[in-house]
């Protein structure tokens, strides 16, 4: 595994972490997100799943199967909210005192909310967001921090935890709603939402904005998920 020296940092007392996941159609990336879950984390935490309208069947017996197991709170749409709005009908069920916006389509590893945690409770830093470094399955960089309207640090790049992307680190860009944890507190100082002029895209970036004008800075962690791009 190139990512084994990656390690987790233990939390301590931690409080409840909601995750977010915005489903469409996305069967096969859910089943892998799912089984990544498992034993992934001593931390507690509840999922919010948010179905967008899904019209395969595939797709609601999966979402059927997890909310039996209690696994999940299953919100279901019968039109396709985009991105933002589904978030934000996430986050209006969510009760975390942090929020954590994952993709179907991103796999974890183990200790993989303790070692962001760790990051966003960092004494004495008023820290907001915090992201992770995403990779495909051949290892290459998607997402280590962004800049401008799209400009991602590292991309396509073979995934190196010497390069400077891949470090712990204040940035001043955005963190991709693809894995976007933030607490409550800076969520509430930025609204307590999602900037819904953006149907789809670029409600990640004006959240960092956002939460930056509120006080609060961003980060990169030195986690890495795997994403399954297109």
């Amino acid at each position: 595994d190139a990512f084994a020296g990656v390690s987790a940092v233990p939390v301590q007392d931690a409080s409840l972490i909601s995750l977010i996941t915005i489903t469409y159609n996305s069967h096969r990336c859910l089943q892998r997100l799912r089984t990544s879950l498992k034993d992934s984390t001593a931390l507690p935490y509840e999922w919010v799943l948010v179905d967008n309208g899904s019209r395969r069947p595939e797709t609601a017996e999966e979402l059927r199967a997890i909310e039996a197991a209690g696994e999940a709170t299953v919100i279901r749409h019968d039109e396709n909210l985009w991105f933002t709005r589904g978030v934000n009908a996430g986050i209006a069920k969510a009760g975390g005192d942090v929020i954590f916006l994952l993709n179907p389509d991103c796999a974890v590893r183990p200790g993989w909310l303790e070692t962001m945690l760790a990051v966003l409770t960092k004494p004495r830093r008023k820290i907001g967001i915090v992201g992770a470094v995403l990779v495909d399955e051949l290892g290459r960089v998607v997402h280590a921090g962004a800049y401008g309207m799209g400009v991602h640090e590292g991309y396509l790049e073979p995934y190196d935890s010497e390069a400077p992307w891949a470090k712990e680190r204040q940035i001043e860009g955005w963190i991709t709603g693809a894995c976007l944890m933030i607490s409550r507190e800076a969520l509430e100082a930025a609204g307590g939402t999602l900037d819904e002029q953006y149907a789809h895209f670029h409600s990640d970036r004006a959240l960092a904005d956002r939460v930056r004008s509120a006080g609060y800075s961003v980060w990169m962690s030195s986690q890495v998920l795997v994403h399954s791009v297109g």
